[in-house]
């Protein structure tokens, strides 16, 4: 009975073994109570450990590998060299999949994205209320208009004259209207800024978010800031320098026209046929 996974981020042991900063040990055993469960009560083999869940027998990595640095070759000739994964596993390129949310957007966002000047766009959606506070108020402080995603949390107290706060907002239609997008570095929110060429200042919350903007420092595309510097003034400089250096959008472009050769949901459609094929695995 495969295991397909699809891995949302850079956290995959083709990347983390030629990082210069490799993750901690995971815990094997994490997550898996109810997958046991039901494995027991299907007749199929337990998962392994939680890296293997991540992983599954076919991983489809959703990137272009003009992001990662590593050829589609050798991304598929990957073989696992520990007991954490099933010896089975294999990643396979896609590309690209993220969110498109059929929602409007709302009267004063509309009015902010029609506005001179540069326009920031700030997504953090993960992050705590008082998080996403002091991200805008740095923000703010560098002269930037700002558009806030607030989603579940009551943020309508940041509004004012150069911010602008929705709810969950359609960050696919956003995305090619602003100059720049600060997020915690997910891979939606990445790949929704990618594809429209925009480039990102991330604050990441978590190790995979952390991963996933290592690999778009290195393309050139995103700048990267530890959550414990916000309110220090360091995000207002760093919003000024990234806006004022055409080198990050072009980084970001860059890998927009990745994307536009790549159909995300399609190739990994294929890729789960190719896999179940008969005679295919390899």
């Amino acid at each position: 009975m495969p295991l397909v996974a699809q891995h949302a981020g850079a956290w995959i042991p083709p990347l983390l073994e030629r990082s210069e900063r490799p993750p901690s040990p995971a815990m094997p055993r994490l997550y898996l109570s109810g997958f046991d469960a039901l494995a027991d009560e299907l007749g199929a083999p337990r998962v392994p450990s939680f890296p293997a869940l991540l992983l599954g027998d076919l991983s489809l990595v959703t990137e272009a590998p003009e992001d990662y640095g590593v050829r589609e070759a050798e991304m598929s000739a990957w073989r696992p060299s520990e007991d954490l994964c099933w010896p089975t596993t294999r990643f396979v390129y896609t590309g690209p999949i993220f969110a498109r949310l059929d929602r409007p957007i709302s009267p004063p966002v509309e009015a902010a994205l029609r506005r001179e000047g540069s326009i920031v766009y700030v997504a953090m959606t993960s992050a705590p209320a008082d998080l996403v506070r002091a991200a805008v108020r740095e923000v703010a402080s560098a002269g930037a208009e700002v558009v806030v995603a607030a989603t579940m949390d009551d943020l309508s107290d940041l509004a004012g004259p150069r911010v602008a706060v929705g709810g969950i907002l359609p960050s696919h239609r956003i995305a090619p209207r602003v100059a720049l997008a600060v997020t915690t570095g997910g891979q939606g929110s990445l790949q929704n800024a990618m594809a429209a060429g925009t480039p990102v200042i991330g604050i990441p919350l978590q190790p995979e978010q952390e991963a996933n903007l290592r690999w778009l420092e290195g393309a050139g595309a995103a700048r990267s800031l530890p959550p414990e510097s916000l309110g220090q003034g360091v995000l207002a400089g760093l919003v000024r320098e990234t806006l004022a250096t055409p080198g990050y959008r072009l980084g970001a472009q860059r890998i927009a026209a990745a994307y536009a050769q790549r159909d995300g949901p399609g190739l990994s459609a294929e890729a789960i046929l190719h896999y179940l094929a008969p005679g295919d695995r390899q």
